[in-house]
C-alpha cells in the first residue's frame, strides 16, 4: 500500500520533531552533564591538598578561612609548598601557627580576588597584586613568575572556584616576623 503525498509529509514532519525533541534532551543532558562536572571539579582548598600542600591545608584550616577557599571566589592562591614552611623553621612555624591573628594575616597574604592563570600574571610583571588583607604584593617575571619574592613553581592548578599556584617560599605580611 502507498502512502499519499500528505501522509508522507506527515510521517516526515512526525519523525522530524521526535528528532528534534530526542536532540533537546540530548542537549538539557549535556548540560545536567556540564554542571555535574563542575560540581565535581576541586574547589582551591580540596586543590591544594590533592597537590600536596598539606601545611598550607593545615594553615588555612587553623586561621579559620576554610569556608572562604572552599565556598567564596574567584581567588588566584599562591600556595607555599611544604619545603615553603620547613624554611622558616620549626620555631617560627609553630609561633605562626599558634597566633591565630599573624597565622589568618599568613594565609590571606597568599590569596587574591579573581582568576589569574600563569599567562596573565606573566602579563602583569612589575604590576602589584592585592591580597585579602589589602597587602600589595609585587609580580616579577625573571627567569619565571614571582609574587612577593616566592617563585612560582607548580602554576595553573585550575579549581572550581579560581586557579591555585605552588610556590617556593612563605609570603609574610608587613608585622610577621
Amino acid at each position: 500500500m502507498q502512502l499519499g503525498f500528505a501522509a508522507r509529509l506527515s510521517a516526515v514532519a512526525l519523525a522530524a520533531g521526535f528528532i528534534f525533541a530526542i536532540g533537546q534532551q540530548d542537549a538539557s543532558a549535556a548540560v545536567r552533564h556540564h554542571g555535574r562536572r563542575h560540581a565535581h571539579e576541586k574547589n582551591v582548598l580540596q586543590a591544594a591538598n590533592a597537590a600536596g600542600f598539606h601545611t598550607f591545608v593545615k594553615a588555612v584550616n587553623a586561621s579559620g578561612m576554610a569556608g572562604v577557599l572552599s565556598h567564596g571566589g574567584p581567588y588566584t592562591v599562591f600556595a607555599p609548598d611544604d619545603a615553603a614552611f620547613n624554611k622558616l623553621g620549626k620555631s617560627e612555624l609553630d609561633d605562626i601557627m599558634n597566633d591565630k591573628k599573624a597565622l589568618h594575616a599568613v594565609v590571606a597574604n597568599h590569596i587574591v580576588r579573581g582568576k589569574y592563570d600563569a599567562a596573565e600574571l606573566q602579563g602583569k610583571d612589575d604590576r602589584w597584586l592585592t591580597t585579602l588583607d589589602g597587602e600589595h604584593v609585587p609580580v616579577k617575571v625573571k627567569s619565571g613568575v614571582e609574587v612577593g619574592g616566592a617563585l612560582v613553581t607548580k602554576p595553573d592548578i585550575k579549581t572550581s572556584n579560581g586557579w591555585l599556584h605552588g610556590v617556593d617560599e612563605v609570603i609574610k605580611p608587613r608585622g610577621v616576623r
